[in-house]
């Protein structure tokens, strides 16, 4: 048995997870925490982090450090994605987590699909399967056409998260109609050239992350979040529809009322919901499976390798 600490820095988030892993790869979870930094607010009009979103995130290591503190892990593990990747003040980020004893591995795009498959398809069958992280700053659209072979994965990192999109496209109070053809139009071209090389289309779709997770805690208007309620919930083309009517029909005030979303990630969830359904549409499949297993999982089962 293994004590691993796993954290996550993305472009919107920034998450911990303690827990144990046993030699057969069971994971136990211990603790979770999670802090929306919005890091990567305006990188892609400024090339940095946001100083904002920075001490957001140092305050957050704070916190995630007691917790550490407590539980003992063997190992803490730490990953940055895609607006770490971009920043051109990155370094300033990480020396000042550093000096708050915290180590943190900027990864690439494709060991970040790798560790998010690798999460996706803890405990389940991944053949034929299609798994998309869709985070704030990208999203990492993995394809396992033969099961478990790692060597055989499709995958790709595309710099479209909701973040970006909504700094991008989404500037209105009020989303109008010409802002969510733009953006619809613009995730369709950037992503069907990833399908239009998959040899077969996938059997299933697989969506994790914040984005992924909050359509189900939306749609059951969830007061607070359990992981056991939403891991392996099934969200179809209709809902995703819907959902994008009613998100785009409100402002971002009246976002943070609705139950089961974080009002901190008000400005960017119609983005995110975009993301996904335009994937499902260009799928042809009718529904998606959320997953709770996500990155966080991925490192904890790979925490040897770094």
């Amino acid at each position: 048995m293994q004590r691993i600490a796993a954290v996550d820095i993305g472009t919107v988030t920034m998450r911990v997870l303690i827990a144990d892993v046993d030699e057969w790869g069971t994971i136990s979870e211990l603790h979770r925490d999670i802090c929306l930094t919005h890091v990567g607010k305006d990188l892609s009009r400024t090339g940095k982090l946001s100083d904002e979103g920075m001490q957001t995130a140092f305050a957050a290591w704070e916190r995630f450090a007691i917790a550490i503190e407590e539980y003992h892990p063997e190992k803490v593990v730490c990953v940055a994605t895609s607006a770490a990747r971009d920043a051109q003040n990155s370094d300033e980020f990480l020396m000042g987590l550093l000096a708050r004893g915290l180590q943190v591995h900027i990864i690439s795009g494709d060991r970040e699909a790798l560790l998010s498959f690798r999460g996706a398809t803890y405990q389940r069958n991944a053949h034929d399967l299609l798994v998309i992280d869709p985070g704030g700053g990208s999203t990492e659209c993995i394809f396992s056409p033969d099961g478990r072979d790692e060597s055989a994965l499709i995958m790709r990192s595309l710099n479209i998260g909701s973040r970006r999109l909504t700094d991008m496209f989404l500037h209105e109070p009020l989303a109008t109609i010409e802002e969510i053809t733009a953006t619809r139009n613009f995730i369709a071209d950037m992503f069907t050239p990833f399908f239009d090389m998959l040899p077969v289309s996938p059997c299933e779709l697989v969506a994790m992350a914040g984005t992924a997770t909050t359509l189900v805690t939306i749609r059951d208007a969830m007061d607070e979040y359990d992981p056991q309620l939403v891991q392996g919930q099934r969200v179809s083309a209709a809902e995703l529809d819907e959902m994008v009517k009613r998100l785009a029909g409100l402002t971002i005030e009246e976002r943070k009322s609705i139950v089961g979303l974080e009002p901190k990630r008000a400005d960017v969830i119609l983005a995110g919901v975009l993301i996904i359904a335009e994937i499902l549409r260009i799928t042809g499949l009718s529904e998606l499976t959320i997953s709770d297993y996500d990155i966080l999982y991925g490192i904890i089962l790979s925490a040897d390798l770094f």
